[in-house]
């Protein structure tokens, strides 16, 4: 670090990312400059192939890996994704680039996980597979093609493709967590919950790997184990919404509804908009008898979704019990245009009130 120039490897965290991509990745961009180490690529640019062509003419240069987090980087919040329209920017740039550079399955694999993140799954399926004929060896693209395949509902082809992701690099804890999110799909939360374990195993903090194991074991029943993965992904990350969510779930279902309500008011300050957190919180509160706190969440879920069937039917119930049938009908009814499965039973009964 002494020398006039020095070119330092980083390992970036980016939260938040929602495009299958790595959770911790090496790049080369913090450097000393030098006349001869610049950025390639307009989008995702690293110094990494002009510093390698420095060392080949001069090989008294040498690369610093720093194995530690330097950098702990949030570009890739959701928030931020939107608020910046950075998918649209980098949609932009990639498939302008591409045209001219068919060969590059770096930029191939990271226009793959843009068009994921987009929900254009026929677009990213193609630029994975071009980026696998292109390296075979590269570990994100099978990664991004495996992804690609579990949102076509094609697991068997993704469980083959993040497999050989792992074979290639067997410490990329967000594969294993991928493969089990697989594996949950396809209904076996048995091989899920292996292969969560793997990458908790690798990385002890990593906070959704805990929460899907958390997910896995309440598909299964252990609700004694699927709470204490919970508290251990909110420990790590506390503004993990869905956790929040889950945890009050599993407090449900074993009856402790004022930890349920607790969790359920967690999520909605980190996100005032979830209807699944302001539906539970108003199912908790009708447990309790708090009826007209019950009313008041589930017309806020109304407002929100106003085509949410199930809430129309939870408030048709509520009037019911407080024998206003005229509110209670207006509801069902409209529970039951939405496609909500009406009781006949409890139709009749209402309508015979009415």
């Amino acid at each position: 670090m002494s020398s006039q120039w020095c070119l330092v490897y980083v390992i970036t965290c980016d939260n938040g990312s929602t495009c299958g991509s790595e959770r911790f990745v090496e790049v080369g961009r913090l450097f000393r400059n030098h006349p001869l180490v610049r950025y390639s690529r307009p989008y995702h640019e690293l110094v990494s192939f002009s510093a390698y062509d420095l060392i080949a003419q001069e090989p008294r240069w040498q690369l610093f890996h720093e194995p530690r987090i330097i950098i702990r980087h949030y570009g890739y919040e959701p928030s931020e994704m939107e608020g910046r329209k950075k998918h649209d920017r980098g949609l932009r740039i990639m498939e302008s680039y591409i045209k001219e550079h068919q060969g590059d399955d770096y930029i191939l694999t990271k226009l793959g996980e843009t068009y994921s993140c987009v929900g254009r799954h026929n677009e990213a399926l193609d630029a994975f597979r071009k980026a696998v004929a292109i390296d075979p060896k590269s570990a994100d693209a099978h990664k991004g093609l495996g992804l690609a395949y579990c949102e076509k509902g094609m697991f068997g082809e993704a469980v083959i493709e993040l497999k050989q992701a792992i074979a290639i690099n067997p410490k990329l804890a967000d594969v294993y967590n991928n493969h089990g999110l697989v594996y949950c799909s396809e209904d076996l939360p048995g091989k899920a919950i292996s292969e969560f374990m793997k990458a908790i195993e690798m990385e002890p903090d990593f906070a959704e790997a805990r929460y899907n194991l958390g997910m896995a074991y309440g598909a299964m029943g252990l609700v004694h184990e699927e709470i204490p993965q919970y508290k251990k992904a909110l420990d790590i990350n506390p503004n993990l919404v869905e956790a929040h969510c889950n945890l009050g779930a599993a407090y449900d279902h074993n009856g402790m509804w004022d930890d349920a309500i607790a969790e359920y008011k967690k999520a909605l300050v980190i996100d005032p908009r979830i209807v699944v957190a302001r539906v539970n919180l108003a199912v908790a509160y009708r447990q309790k008898g708090l009826l007209d706190d019950a009313i008041s969440e589930f017309r806020k879920a109304m407002a929100i979704d106003p085509k949410n069937g199930e809430v129309h039917f939870h408030l048709a119930a509520i009037y019911y019990a407080q024998k206003q049938y005229g509110l209670a009908v207006q509801h069902c009814d409209r529970a039951a245009g939405l496609g909500s499965q009406v009781p006949p039973w409890f139709m009749q009964k209402l309508h015979a009130r009415r």
